[in-house]
């Protein structure tokens, strides 16, 4: 009758008096899919496959062919020409907005732009 676990519990309880929880009906269902049953396929919501995470790294904000800082010249560091810009992103509550700062390192000249999309 394409009932949920707690539907089926709750029926049973009133019409038959039997008292069962509903991760009981849960574990019947799929004890029944692994003999080859189909049972599993009137689940209202059907359940994913749970991902192990631990050990994988964030790929997420990845930068393709960035140029990392260290390796910018010495020149630069020392903020003695003009020209050389520093340029940032700052990500609003909810990552709702997105503003993009750059700054000119020698005069401080500096530019915020808002985004579209980040």
């Amino acid at each position: 009758q394409e009932l949920s676990p707690q539907q089926v519990v709750s029926y049973l309880e009133r019409h038959t008096g039997v008292s069962l929880h509903h991760e009981t009906i849960y574990q019947l269902i799929y004890a029944d899919k692994i003999s080859g049953g189909d049972l599993y396929t009137h689940l209202r919501i059907a359940s994913k496959p749970y991902r192990k995470r631990y050990g994988s790294r964030d790929r997420r904000g990845r930068i393709k062919n960035r140029v990392s800082i260290e390796e910018r010249p010495a020149i630069v560091e020392r903020c003695g020409r003009v020209g050389d810009w520093e340029g940032d992103t700052i990500i609003g509550k909810g990552r709702k907005g997105a503003l993009l700062t750059m700054v000119e390192r020698k005069t401080l000249y500096t530019v915020i732009v808002r985004l579209t999309g980040k």
